[in-house]
């Protein structure tokens, strides 16, 4: 039964093992090598191809951790942070509504991230990352549009979400020949909802419409 399961869902074992390849690159854990060699065993439960199977998945799974492994490596950050340099590459832009007042949540990429006492030391790489900025009139915000490297402290949160806190006074500092559109599509969502608010005057039906036409709905404390 084991045998024909396998033998009808072989792409399935396949994908299955590559993403758990994939997770064990990046993590690192204990279990994750059990549950590849029981997948390993399954789909070579037929002693006739037994070789054939096991030499093709496992290239599979070495191939994706050895990209894994190569391309991206998680920060390990103590439950206070760790203060570093971020090399922060944006992706999007999105407003927030929070109790305190609005912020503009920076999403994107650490490129890398060099910790202040190891210097020169690629710490971590191509983890996904956000920077939070609270919105005031005094404040000057830095265009979406580039790379930056931005000096801060790097902590985890509950979720395994990375963000990096910083002073209001940090220095953004761009990195030449880097050219990103998020802060063009950011200025192209309040366009359209500002269009759509000026037509829709229930301010709900609008801010609901708006949500739909440019895939971000607010929520407060969100």
């Amino acid at each position: 039964m084991l045998d024909s399961f396998a033998s009808r869902h072989l792409s399935l074992l396949y994908g299955l093992s590559a993403l758990l390849s994939f997770y064990f690159a990046i993590n690192h854990d204990f279990f994750t090598p059990i549950l590849l060699l029981a997948i390993s065993l399954s789909c070579a439960s037929n002693r006739k191809k037994l070789f054939s199977r096991f030499i093709l998945l496992w290239g599979v799974n070495a191939a994706v951790i050895i990209y894994g492994s190569t391309i991206y490596k998680l920060p390990n950050t103590p439950p206070e942070g760790i203060k570093g340099t971020l090399e922060f590459q944006i992706c999007a832009l999105t407003p927030k509504e929070t109790h305190f007042g609005r912020q503009l949540i920076y999403s994107g990429k650490g490129k890398r991230f060099i910790p202040e006492k190891t210097l020169n030391k690629f710490e971590a790489k191509n983890f996904p990352c956000s920077i939070f900025i609270n919105l005031s009139k005094n404040i000057s915000l830095p265009s979406g549009n580039k790379d930056y490297l931005v000096n801060g402290i790097l902590k985890k949160g509950a979720s395994g979400n990375y963000t990096l806190s910083i002073d209001k006074q940090t220095p953004w500092t761009p990195i030449k020949k880097s050219l990103k559109f998020a802060e063009t599509r950011y200025r192209l969502k309040e366009k359209v909802k500002k269009f759509i608010h000026k037509r829709i005057p229930d301010f709900q039906e609008a801010e609901f419409l708006s949500g739909i036409v440019t895939a971000y709905i607010p929520r407060l404390g969100d």
